[in-house]
């Protein structure tokens, strides 16, 4: 697939000072800056919502372990922004993930340049001015640097496919580590960064294995380090506190659709969780019942609502031990993912009747959520984020409401296109395969679709069954979707090119 490629015949320091493309770097940083500007005079005020002061809080308190993976909060540390305008760490997120998307392209361009004009124009400027770069740059929260690192793991990833060379590898393990503490959807990552290493055949086979070994040891290291943290100072074993209540929280979903049998909870602890559950549905009054569940496919309301029967058996059970509250909300995670386990395999069908079904389609047409639910935003500022931020407001940014909403549903649609035409494009690329016998590892435009539609396939299974799909959640897919699409087509355009001679 390199055949046509800029490597070999020039650096690619050289190739971004060649005309025409340093006029497209030049435009992109200038057009940026711009944007930047621009954007800041529409939107002055940094956006916040609950998890924006919970990372502030564990940057404060420099926690080992939160809520939330606490590798943003530690990234706010190092960087130190406390005390310093809000718009210095807004202006810093959208700079990496600019930088990410330039990267991204123009790696792209290098590797595999393709002759259509139309399909170049329309990848640069979807993938280097992608006006959602702003609008998550602009929250307080770990989703714009780590869509941000996720376009570089993939930038590193065609550089190690394309180049063999393993002084990448030396930068993929350090970001990829950093990725599992911002945010732990990337538990996932070095199952297809390994089948992405086996498959880059340029590099050394002993070099792929021990890069594979050095990815997997990383993993195990972090993962059993989240659990030593966890044991020293909860008393449990669990990775994460979290795991536990998303998966009862998601199976509580399918609750009013099933009939629970006291016989499935064996332990005490279980029979009684199942009776809050149980009155909690069929104990309220409907009246009371129904504010409750409105919002429930809006995220995790199981979880943080404080009526939920969740956070109402965890209450109960600080009044008789005692305990610590986030100490208890670790522990009892066990025994929530113990509940939700049952729940689900007991309902198999009904789970993904009324659950994978469902957030199937979120996958394919994310919530907004945050982006144009204002009322899901912070309403005031706590201390801690103005111990932060003394700039802090939320004053401000609704004047312009309809401009965000617009913007966001623009890309909502955009988004959901890419995704069917991703899936549409794969289809059609393994028939065109199948048809010239190409369908082998043997041939390298089936080993880099093949790394690449792992990622896109462990990325929809684990966003599906993890929790209700939201966009912010989704937004490295834009890139990469893109992406994609234009390696498909150069893929399609070599393959009519060599047909022809």
């Amino acid at each position: 697939m390199t055949s046509q490629s800029h490597q070999g015949k020039f650096p690619f320091l050289n190739f971004l000072l060649r005309k025409p493309v340093v006029y497209k770097l030049a435009a992109a940083i200038a057009v940026h800056i711009i944007l930047y500007f621009v954007f800041r005079s529409l939107f002055p005020n940094g956006e916040y919502i609950s998890d924006s002061h919970g990372y502030l809080v564990s940057a404060n308190q420099h926690h080992k372990v939160a809520f939330r993976p606490v590798g943003y909060s530690n990234f706010l540390n190092f960087m130190g922004f406390k005390g310093g305008p809000e718009g210095t760490l807004i202006g810093f997120q959208y700079l990496i993930m600019t930088f990410s998307s330039l990267l991204l392209y123009f790696t792209l361009a290098y590797f595999y340049p393709v002759r259509n004009r139309v399909v170049q124009t329309l990848t640069y400027l979807l993938i280097c001015f992608n006006l959602m770069n702003f609008f998550i740059a602009n929250f307080i929260l770990s989703d714009g640097l780590f869509t941000a690192l996720t376009v570089l793991i993939f930038v590193l990833l065609l550089w190690i496919h394309n180049t063999g060379r393993w002084v990448y590898l030396l930068v993929l393990l350090p970001l990829l580590y950093f990725t599992f503490t911002v945010r732990f959807n990337s538990l996932y990552y070095p199952f297809f960064i390994v089948i992405a290493l086996l498959l880059s055949y340029r590099m050394k086979l002993m070099v792929r294995i021990g890069g594979s070994l050095a990815i997997a040891l990383s993993f195990a290291s972090f993962y059993i380090g989240q659990q030593r943290i966890n044991n020293e100072l909860y008393d449990s074993r669990v990775f994460s506190g979290f795991s536990g209540w998303q998966l009862a929280n998601n199976a509580l979903y399918i609750y009013p659709h099933i009939k629970p049998e006291a016989e499935w909870f064996d332990s005490p602890d279980l029979k009684q969780l199942h009776k809050f559950v149980d009155s909690f549905y069929y104990g309220m009054d409907s009246a009371a019942l129904q504010p409750i569940l409105a919002n429930k496919y809006e995220g995790a309301s199981f979880i943080w609502n404080p009526k939920s029967p969740l956070k109402i058996f965890l209450v109960y059970k600080l009044r008789t031990t005692k305990t610590h509250y986030f100490k208890a909300w670790v522990q009892y995670s066990e025994l929530y993912n113990e509940y939700g386990n049952i729940l689900i395999k007991k309902n198999l069908g009904t789970f993904i009747k009324h659950y994978i079904t469902y957030n199937t389609k979120n996958f394919v047409y994310p919530l907004p959520e945050a982006f144009t639910d204002w009322n899901f935003k912070t309403a005031a500022i706590p201390d801690v984020t103005l111990q932060w931020f003394p700039d802090a407001s939320v004053k401000d940014n609704i004047r312009h409401r309809d401009l965000n909403d617009a913007i966001v549903q623009a890309y909502r649609v955009l988004y959901s296109l890419l995704i069917l035409g991703c899936l549409a494009g794969t289809f059609y690329l393994l028939f065109r395969m199948y048809r010239s016998r190409e369908l082998s590892f043997k041939n390298e435009a089936f080993r880099l679709h093949f790394f690449t539609g792992a990622y896109f396939f462990m990325t929809a299974a684990f966003s599906i069954y993890a929790s209700v799909v939201v966009f912010r959640n989704v937004l490295p897919l834009i890139p990469l979707s893109l992406m994609w699409l234009y390696l498909m087509y150069y893929y399609l355009e070599n393959s009519r090119r060599q047909t022809a001679t």
